[in-house]
């Protein structure tokens, strides 16, 4: 009676077990980076532990996937054992220890924690830090962890499926920062427009000139061979003072400053001895770069077009790069 007891708590424990791995796999990505370096900074209890287990992220996500199999194996293994002694059929033990045990850990060892988790991460992760630690230790010290890790980036070396370590620390480091935005402002810290003005700082290296350019038939054009008076009456319904430069076969020749032709005096037949080159930018080129591009040569324009066609795309202006950070500019 004792024995069978002290083995009905074995799985039962193992069921805990198994919901506390599942749990914390899915708190550990849940897990707000933010509240957790107060935590730290505020010397809570296990708060230390559990930003060393986040700092060594890939190691302790291995080492919960190490435990949740381990407690799977041994729970199926202990459940076949039992029916074996009440049934005397290998097989069919196998067979029920598979129907009993797939629904009740999927339940209670995979979909309840999982939810638990999910929505108290903040709460829960911190008291169970030190048996995660724990864990995390022991299987550290055998070895296992360092081995699979070994494995593992050998595998996806030989396979060809390994990321760049710098992308995927830039992707992971994204997100958090997003994170720890979102919850500035709920804190209070951030107000709505420094919080939308951070997310797109950090959006922008995602962004590309093709998304921000004008397209380019909708970019007012001046002809080359356009006199004062011509440029005068194009100024009339004109709504930018830089001004694309075409020439008779609309070849684009460059751009001209609209009130610096005007500003002297004398007539002129043609804009060429007023127009100046355009930078020219690629449309995968990112906002970012863009921006630097267009600073460097201290312009404000440029022409968008792919490097082996002669068709530009568009026109961005430094104007549209900034307004990717600031949200839209009001005209004066």
């Amino acid at each position: 009676m004792i024995n069978t007891l002290l083995q009905v708590v074995l799985i039962l424990g193992l069921i805990a077990l198994s919901a506390f791995f599942s749990g914390s796999e899915t708190g550990f990505y849940r897990l707000s980076r933010f509240r957790l370096r107060l935590g730290v900074e505020e010397h809570r209890p296990f708060y230390d532990k559990l930003f060393s287990l986040v700092r060594d992220g890939q190691a302790t996500i291995m080492s919960i996937l190490i435990g949740n199999n381990l407690v799977s194996y041994g729970l199926t293994s202990l459940v076949t054992v039992l029916l074996f002694r009440r049934l005397g059929d290998q097989h069919l033990s196998e067979i029920y220890a598979t129907v009993i045990l797939s629904p009740v850990l999927f339940v209670f060892g995979e979909m309840i924690p999982k939810v638990l988790f999910y929505h108290w991460a903040d709460w829960l992760m911190p008291r169970l830090a030190w048996l995660l630690w724990g864990v995390h230790q022991a299987f550290s010290l055998t070895g296992i962890v360092a081995a699979l890790g070994w494995v593992s980036d050998r595998l996806s070396s030989l396979l060809g499926l390994g990321t760049h370590t710098a992308a995927a620390v830039d992707a992971t480091q994204r997100h958090q920062v997003f994170q720890i935005i979102h919850e500035t402002r709920e804190e209070g810290l951030l107000s709505e427009v420094q919080r939308n003005m951070i997310a797109r700082l950090l959006q922008i290296p995602n962004v590309s000139v093709h998304t921000v350019m004008t397209p380019y038939r909708d970019v007012e054009k001046v002809s080359v061979n356009s006199n004062r008076r011509k440029l005068l009456g194009h100024l009339a319904a004109a709504w930018h003072t830089r001004q694309i430069v075409c020439g008779a076969d609309d070849s684009v020749l460059g751009y001209i400053l609209m009130y610096e032709v005007l500003a002297g005096e004398d007539d002129f037949e043609d804009l060429r001895p007023f127009i100046r080159p355009l930078v020219t930018l690629e449309p995968t080129c990112s906002a970012i770069e863009a921006m630097n591009t267009l600073c460097r040569k201290r312009e404000k324009i440029a022409l968008v077009k792919t490097l082996h066609s002669k068709q530009p795309l568009g026109i961005v202006t430094l104007t549209d790069l900034v307004e990717e950070l600031t949200g839209e500019l009001a005209v004066a």
